[in-house]
């Protein structure tokens, strides 16, 4: 191209005018060369994060290997096994439990044996697998399986369904609400015939409840050590049903708005120590100064504690301050032993009758009669919790062991100890009984213990053993009973043994302290002991001062405050009597005190 051009015009008060006659602009004009390549930018660095990685153990499993950032047996999220939200599985029946089944006992043709299965469930509206298998007479010999929580008629008609043969099959049951449930089972053998082991078996998976997180930082692209893995959550606590909901759930992030069922936070060692929670499951909304977090005891009480929360209640807590807390908008300050100390309360008080007597607490639990045969560990039915330091305990019962050597050459000894647990880990033995029996005329069998004497004397031996043992300056948690008995030896099958414990009581016992300052909506209280208070409460149709009236002090007792007089008077307004004589002004760094006897 060789000539370019131009033409212009102008804008005047929003009108255009019209394009000038175009002038020469450039002579020889050519297009210029291509602009070089710009040079290639540099990869940007790896960013920085914190990675965390899962693991489901009822124990405290080891760190992953520096470096392996997907370590085998990790997961990047929690997982949710069948039959996580079941426990306290017990039976009812003489099935043997044989390497995580149980089996069927032995019967002849024509008998039948029944099992039941009991468990409880933490959450509503969950399925729960039961393995059934059998090895029978197909169409003959048959596991009848039975309904949730439905008992089995005397002709099993009733039942979900039953299997013979040689079969493996898993049931599933669909609850409806956390509790208890129970399915039964039956294996019913024909008038003839027999096939495989002729037995059914039952079992049922309870993966394990505690899952343990531990975390990375991969700084520059470049993974450091594995941290210590600490309990992420126990399963085992009904309290913590809620967080196993949250991790089911998920979180969304809205610019600065993120919304999440729970939001916790950890310090430096991972330990959660405060948590937001939107779910009302769990009651408490706020939580700071957090302990234990979603742990547990044996017994899946829960040992989580807060020093502040509040709840979706409009409840809290401030250290030793409590607001509502009992439900009603009582406000109540603690010490450190956790005893009520002040209380403001909507409430009448306590009258002075109770609080003079109201100063033991007591739980106990029933000890049935219960008998051994063969040897095992078993925890008693029932519990208590202890709710105060250094409470007592009293357990009144007895125990019995019988041994029977009934043929010659026979021995047996057996050993039953009741022993006491807290929080599911020993803490005393109550009480031992035991007995040995022989049959040697020897007074020794060869390969066997030392017998003392011969024979006739120790072919049936009886100890019983009573127990009244007291316990004091006990800690706070749940106690139970666990009986242990043993058959330590025996030479011949053909011998007897047995240890039984008897009815008895368990019982805790804690004196109280309630020592207190409490106003009410009928008065005031300062109790510090039997003989000395101060105790004003209104009583209807009484005047306060008169005889049955609701003024009561008793031993010296200063109480700040005002000056007053205690006195009545008549109609016209002179005073008929005073308390000057029982209750005397003292002044004191110019404050008023009123020091008072006892006012019948």
């Amino acid at each position: 191209m060789q000539y370019e051009y131009v033409s212009k015009r102008r804008k005047i008060d929003g009108v255009w005018s019209s394009f000038s006659t175009p002038s020469l602009w450039a002579n020889w004009s050519e297009d210029g060369q291509d602009g070089q390549d710009g040079q290639d930018g540099q990869d940007g660095q790896d960013g920085d994060s914190v990675i965390s990685r899962y693991k489901r153990s009822n124990t405290k499993p080891e760190k992953p290997a520096t470096g392996d950032l997907n370590p085998t047996g990790w997961t990047a999220l929690p997982d949710s096994p069948d039959n996580v939200s079941v426990y306290q599985v017990e039976t009812l029946g003489n099935w043997m439990f044989i390497d995580g089944e149980w089996k069927s006992k032995a019967i002849t043709h024509g008998e039948s044996t029944r099992f039941r299965l009991m468990f409880k469930t933490r959450e509503s509206n969950v399925q729960v697998k039961i393995v059934t298998r059998v090895s029978s007479e197909s169409g003959f010999d048959k596991l009848h399986i039975g309904k949730l929580s439905e008992e089995l008629n005397a002709t099993f008609s009733n039942a979900l369904k039953n299997i013979s043969g040689v079969k493996n099959e898993t049931q599933t049951y669909q609850t409806t609400t956390a509790g208890e449930y129970f399915i039964d089972f039956a294996y019913k053998k024909d008038g003839s015939g027999s096939s495989g082991d002729d037995a059914g078996y039952i079992s049922i998976n309870i993966p394990p409840q505690q899952i343990w997180v531990t975390t990375c930082n991969v700084v520059d692209g470049v993974p450091s050590a594995w941290s210590d893995p600490l309990v992420y959550i126990d399963q085992r606590v009904s309290d913590a049903a809620y967080i196993t909901q949250a991790i089911r759930q998920s979180a969304t992030i809205k610019g600065g708005l993120i919304m999440s069922a729970i939001m916790a936070v950890r310090d430096i060692g991972n330990n959660v120590t405060a948590y937001f929670n939107g779910l009302k499951s769990n009651l408490i909304a706020f939580a700071a100064g957090v302990r234990n977090f979603g742990k547990v005891d044996a017994y899946g009480n829960s040992l989580e504690t807060q020093k502040t929360w509040i709840d979706h209640e409009g409840n809290a807590q401030i250290g030793n301050l409590r607001i509502g807390v009992q439900g009603d908008g009582t406000v109540t300050i603690h010490d450190a032993d956790n005893v009520n100390r002040i209380e403001l309360s909507v409430n009448s008080l306590d009258t002075l009758s109770y609080l003079q007597n109201a100063n033991e607490q007591t739980q106990s639990m029933s000890i049935s009669n219960t008998t051994f045969t063969e040897t095992e560990t078993r925890t008693l039915p029932g519990s208590i919790y202890v709710n105060y330091a250094n409470s007592e305990i009293t357990v009144n019962t007895s125990l019995r062991c019988e041994a029977n050597a009934s043929v010659q050459d026979s021995y047996v000894s057996v050993q039953l100890s009741l022993l006491l647990f807290l929080n599911g880990q020993y803490y005393a033995t109550l009480g031992t009984a035991s007995a040995d029996a022989n049959n040697f005329q020897g007074g020794e069998q060869s390969g066997g213990p030392q017998i003392p004497g011969d024979g006739p004397d120790y072919t049936n031996v009886v100890q019983d053993v009573t127990i009244n043992r007291k316990i004091t300056s006990v800690p706070t948690g749940t106690y139970t009973l666990v009986c242990e008995y043993q058959r330590i030896a025996t030479h011949l099958p053909d011998t007897s043994g047995s240890g039984t414990i008897y009815a008895g009581t368990m019982v805790s016992k804690f004196i109280l302290d309630n020592r207190a300052i409490k106003i009410g909506k009928d008065g005031i209280s300062a109790f510090f002991s039997k003989q000395k208070y101060v105790h004003i409460q209104n009583v209807d149709n009484v005047p306060i001062i008169e005889v049955g009236g609701g003024i009561k002090v008793k031993g010296n007792v200063n109480i700040p405050g005002v000056p007053i007089e205690i006195a009545q008077y008549d109609k016209d307004g002179a005073k008929k009597y005073s308390l000057g004589d029982i209750c005397t002004y003292v002044n004191k760094i110019g404050r008023r005190f009123i020091t008072g006897h006892i006012i019948r």
